[in-house]
C-alpha cells in the first residue's frame, strides 16, 4: 500500500523561504542602523562606503524576498498535479478505479500523467475482461454441475434398471418358470454346496426325491392346464414345509426334490410325510372343486449322508432316486428311506 510523505515539498520550500526572508530582514536592519549612526555622527566617508558596499546586498536580499513567494506559488502549482497522480496511483494499487488525472502542460510530469492514465485504462479494461471471464466460467461451471447432476440421476436409474434386469435374469436362470421353485441346475448347485458344508462340519444331510403317481394319466385325460395347476399346488406344499436353509427344486415333468441340510433320517422322514399329507389334502380340495377326476398320489425316496455313506453329492441324489423307485415298486403313495444295510427299509 502506498504511503503519503510525512512532510510535503511545499511545506519545506515555505520554511526555507521564510528563513531566508527573516535573515535578510535582520541583515537589512543592522545595516540601516549602522548607516543611521554614521550619518548622525557626520562621518560622510563611512556612510558612503557602507551605502556602496551594502546596497547591492540589500538589493539581492530584496530580490529574494520578492522571489520567495513566487517560488512557493510555483512549487504549489507544480506539486498539485503530482499529488493528484500519487492519489490516483494509490487507488489503482488498492484495486479501485481512479478517475483520469488531468494532464497539465507538456513537461515530463504531463507525459508521466498521460502514461499513467493509459496504464489505468488498460488495467481497468483487463479487470473488466477478467470479471466477464470469471462470470462466464461460473456460469459454465453451474451448467456443468447441473448436467452432471442430471447425468448422475440418469445413471443411477439406469443402474437400478440394470440391477433389476440382472436379478430377473438370475431368477429366470435359477427358478422353474411354472412352479417358482429352483430349477434342476440351481438345485444341483445347492446340493453340491450343502454336501461340501456337511463334510466340513461333519453334519448330516438329507436328499428327498418326489414323484407324482398317476400324473401322466391326469395330463392325458384332463389336459396340460389341469396338470400344470396340480404341479403348482405341489410346489406350494414343498415350499410350505421348507426351512430357510432347505431348497426345493423341480427336476422336470412331475419330479421334485428337496435338500435338507443338517437333517438326519428321522427328521427327513417327518418332512417327507408332511409333504405327502399336504399334497393329499390339495388333491382332496381339487377333487371337491371337480378340478381332478383321477387319484394322484406321491411316492418319496429319502437318502441321508450318514446312513448311506454316499461318496459325493451326485451319489447321494442317486441313492434317494433308488429309494424313490423302491417306493413305487412297493405300491406307491409312500415314503422309502435308503439304507445301505437294508435298502428295502420303509418309513411309515
Amino acid at each position: 500500500m502506498l504511503m503519503r510523505p510525512r512532510s510535503s515539498l511545499t511545506r519545506r520550500l515555505l520554511g526555507w523561504s521564510l528563513l531566508m526572508i527573516a535573515s535578510e530582514a535582520l541583515v537589512s536592519a543592522v545595516v540601516l542602523n549602522h548607516v543611521a549612526r554614521q550619518a548622525i555622527h557626520g562621518d560622510a566617508e563611512a556612510t558612503r562606503w557602507i551605502i556602496q558596499g551594502w546596497l547591492p546586498l540589500l538589493a539581492v536580499a530584496t530580490g529574494f524576498v520578492v522571489a520567495a513567494p513566487l517560488a512557493i506559488l510555483a512549487a504549489r502549482r507544480w506539486l498539485s498535479p503530482l499529488n493528484r497522480l500519487i492519489d490516483a496511483t494509490r487507488k489503482l494499487a488498492e484495486g479501485q478505479a481512479p478517475s483520469p488525472v488531468p494532464v497539465v502542460g507538456h513537461d515530463e510530469l504531463a507525459i508521466l500523467t498521460e502514461m499513467f492514465n493509459q496504464m489505468a485504462r488498460i488495467s481497468q479494461a483487463s479487470q473488466r475482461r477478467l470479471q466477464f471471464a470469471n462470470e462466464e466460467l461460473m456460469h459454465a461451471n453451474r451448467e456443468l454441475e447441473a448436467q452432471v447432476a442430471r447425468r448422475t440421476v440418469e445413471l443411477e436409474q439406469t443402474n437400478r434398471d440394470l440391477q433389476a434386469a440382472v436379478n430377473q435374469l438370475q431368477t429366470m436362470a435359477t427358478t422353474d418358470g411354472l412352479t417358482g421353485v429352483a430349477n434342476r441346475r440351481a438345485f444341483n448347485q445347492a446340493l453340491q454346496r450343502a454336501y461340501a458344508e456337511a463334510k466340513r462340519r461333519a453334519s448330516d444331510l438329507a436328499c428327498v426325491m418326489i414323484d407324482l403317481d398317476g400324473f401322466k394319466q391326469l395330463n392325458d385325460t384332463q389336459g396340460h392346464p389341469q396338470g400344470d395347476a396340480l404341479l403348482v399346488r405341489c410346489a406350494r406344499v414343498l415350499q410350505s414345509v421348507c426351512r430357510a436353509s432347505d431348497v426345493a427344486g423341480r427336476f422336470g415333468g412331475d419330479e421334485f426334490a428337496l435338500v435338507l441340510p443338517g437333517a438326519d433320517e428321522k427328521v427327513a422322514c417327518l418332512v417327507a410325510q408332511r409333504v405327502r399329507e399336504g399334497f393329499l389334502e390339495e388333491i382332496r380340495e381339487m377333487a371337491r372343486a371337480n378340478e381332478v377326476r383321477r387319484a394322484v398320489t406321491m411316492s418319496i425316496g429319502v437318502a441321508c449322508l450318514h446312513t448311506s455313506a454316499a461318496r459325493d453329492a451326485d451319489h447321494l441324489l442317486s441313492l434317494a432316486d433308488q429309494a424313490l423307485y423302491q417306493a413305487k415298486r412297493a405300491g406307491r403313495d409312500r415314503v422309502m428311506v435308503y439304507d445301505d444295510d437294508c435298502p428295502d427299509h420303509a418309513a411309515a
